[in-house]
């Protein structure tokens, strides 16, 4: 994109910017979920009624496979990328939802997630949850803020952040580690089991017999 475009789009933000600050969010949700090195990211942007929406909203600039929905029907996308710059571009008018999902690594690097999540309209109720690698836990006390709820599923660990009247911004810095398998106790104990067996056998082999009248 020429310099030219940019300029477009930093103009584009500018004109919109009090139109952004007249809508507002009931519910802002936010759900990532570790997968591999890869983070599979949902947004879902609840509005308090109907809005007319003329935003541009940032991506991380390797985000793919993306899926963009307005009023629970898929939305053709218009994006824009310039270097580090990708922005998701929206404009629509009577909308009630919008959810935006996409892959990401950006937000990952090893065993640590961080993510900065920015108030692009005012919002009554912001949750952002992480579910965490199946196997993994977080590492305590080394995530910040502090979780709201620790919750889990049948397979990961998930943390839940909450904000009422979110107007800024929430950075979240998590470390997490492989969580110790049930098979490394599982296999000590069975074999200490077997010896065990074998030792107490052994000494009933070796009681003396009764003598045969």
């Amino acid at each position: 994109m020429n310099k030219g475009i940019l300029i477009f789009v930093l103009v584009f933000i500018a004109i919109f910017a009090l139109s952004i600050q007249a809508q507002e969010l009931e519910y802002n949700i936010y759900d990532f979920k570790i997968r591999y090195g890869s983070v599979l990211v949902v947004n879902d942007m609840i509005f308090k009624g109907r809005a007319n929406i003329s935003s541009a909203i940032s991506l991380p600039k390797d985000a793919k496979g993306m899926f963009l929905s307005i009023n629970n029907e898929n939305v053709e996308q218009e994006v824009i990328e310039h270097e580090s710059i990708k922005l998701l571009m929206i404009n629509k008018k009577d909308v009630e939802r919008v959810r935006i999902s996409y892959i990401t690594e950006e937000v990952m690097d090893a065993n640590e997630f961080l993510t900065n999540i920015r108030a692009i309209y005012p919002t009554k109720l912001l949750q952002v949850s992480l579910t965490l690698q199946p196997g993994t836990t977080s590492e305590k006390p080394i995530l910040y803020p502090k979780p709201d709820k620790v919750d889990s599923d049948e397979q990961a660990e998930i943390l839940i952040w909450e904000r009422g009247n979110f107007k800024d911004e929430l950075s979240i810095y998590v470390k997490f580690r492989q969580r110790a398998s049930l098979l490394w106790l599982a296999i000590p104990l069975a074999m200490f089991l077997v010896i065990l067996i074998l030792y107490m056998y052994y000494l009933k082999q070796q009681e003396p017999r009764g003598r045969k009248k």
